[in-house]
């Protein structure tokens, strides 16, 4: 896996040279340097210039969630993205899960996560 993961990133690296913008990619190479890498802060900063270009793009607002919330323990910003994201894509399946197990782990709200969680399904 270590070996592919190199792989992917260098051909992640030379995609954002030709295209240094492109959302699909910065929020791809972000999921590899978050998932395989142990790198949030290349992760945070791959998405945040996702989200520069597209700032409701989906995938890159629960991602970045993920990573603030997860790693870099600012729940409160987490909190914003998720809800964000929830409101220009209601059921992005992704973001319903995360956001109800942040609501649980980090709110302690069992009765609002198991809402959230009766959305995605």
């Amino acid at each position: 896996v270590h070996r592919d993961a190199d792989k992917a990133e260098r051909l992640y690296e030379h995609v954002l040279t030709r295209a240094p913008g492109h959302v699909a990619t910065l929020c791809n190479a972000a999921w590899l340097f978050y998932t395989h890498k142990d790198n949030a802060e290349r992760a945070e900063s791959y998405l945040r210039l996702a989200l520069s270009t597209e700032p409701y793009h989906p995938d890159a607002l629960h991602m970045l969630a993920r990573v603030l919330s997860e790693v870099r323990e600012n729940v409160k910003e987490a909190e914003v993205l998720y809800l964000r994201s929830l409101e220009h894509h209601p059921n992005h399946v992704d973001t319903l899960w995360s956001y109800g197990t942040f609501l649980m782990d980090y709110r302690g709200d069992e009765e609002g996560a198991e809402k959230i969680w009766a959305r995605a399904v």
